[in-house]
């Protein structure tokens, strides 16, 4: 189990059977009650240690700006928030995509995807695991356009089968990160027929990635965004689904990021990836409570 990858209590295919067969039975504030009931319970008692490193990680992103006691308040909120993410993903696959539009007030920054489309190269969306990555695909699909996600896969087979079914009801592309051979090809592939590939530029689990500043301390951010828009020349563009408080969602997309070219491969591999840290930066710095990394992030 990759670290950086689960949250050791929730996502695990035996909690996803459940949740998956609860929010089909059993109504929505009975079922939000409930999760919410089960967060908290999980916060308190079984993940200390968790906790502990996610504290850690607002003491950087945060400062002095907030007390200890309202930092742990952040983190008992986002245990909620996952908790609610994981409902809604597999509610999604029990609603009409009229239904799920209607969840969504605007989608803030569209045209910058739209244009980007019309030039027929393609475009990569750099997302993190911050708000509802999940709803961004099926939103983006059904607007039109032909998505394909990068996914590293869990170790758990019927994980991945659940999660896949999600994801194909919805006709979304699965593009695995776990082998590079195909992982360029799909890429490629997608990308030369004008789609869209989003990928998640948060988490570097293969240790492989680069180190650049990101609230003020170095820390490795993955390669592979910047590098793929380096190399097919398809515009990288920002873009995230926020979670409202009152249970809508709210994705926004950003210009696409002015990449490095100097000529020096390395030279601007390395200030790209620094510039994909700054963007989700940012966002994390406004969304604390909706970064759903269950590890100390600068370790």
């Amino acid at each position: 189990m990759a670290k950086g990858t689960h949250t050791f209590h929730l996502d695990k295919h035996s909690v996803y059977w459940w949740m998956n067969w609860g929010v089909g039975w059993i109504p929505k504030p009975a079922t939000d009650f409930i999760g919410d009931r089960i967060a908290d319970w999980l916060f308190a008692n079984k993940s200390r240690g968790i906790v502990e490193e996610q504290i850690k990680n607002l003491d950087q992103i945060l400062g002095d700006s907030k007390t200890s006691a309202e930092k742990r308040f952040i983190v008992k909120k986002l245990w909620r928030r996952h908790g609610r993410f994981l409902l809604d993903m597999f509610r999604f696959e029990k609603m009409t995509d009229v239904q799920i539009s209607a969840k969504v007030p605007e989608f803030k920054g569209l045209d910058h995807i739209r244009k980007a489309h019309a030039k027929g190269r393609g475009a990569i969306i750099l997302t993190a695991h911050l708000g509802h990555w999940e709803l961004g695909g099926i939103l983006l699909r059904y607007l039109g356009f032909k998505i394909n996600i990068v996914q590293q896969l869990y170790e758990s087979e019927e994980q991945n089968r659940i999660l896949d079914k999600h994801k194909e009801i919805r006709g979304i592309n699965i593009i695995s990160s776990g082998n590079p051979v195909t992982f360029a090809l799909g890429v490629s592939r997608a990308l030369k027929e004008n789609e869209l590939v989003a990928i998640q530029g948060d988490r570097d689990p293969a240790n492989s990635g680069i180190e650049v500043d990101f609230f003020g301390k170095k820390a490795r951010f993955p390669k592979g965004p910047a590098m793929l828009a380096m190399k097919t020349g398809a515009p990288l563009i920002p873009a995230f689904t926020i979670m409202g408080d009152d249970g809508r969602y709210h994705p926004i997309a950003e210009a696409p990021i002015e990449l490095s070219a100097t000529g020096d491969f390395e030279s601007d591999l390395r200030a790209n990836v620094a510039k994909t840290a700054e963007v989700i930066e940012r966002y994390v710095r406004l969304h604390p409570d909706q970064w759903f990394n269950f590890y100390h992030f600068w370790e």
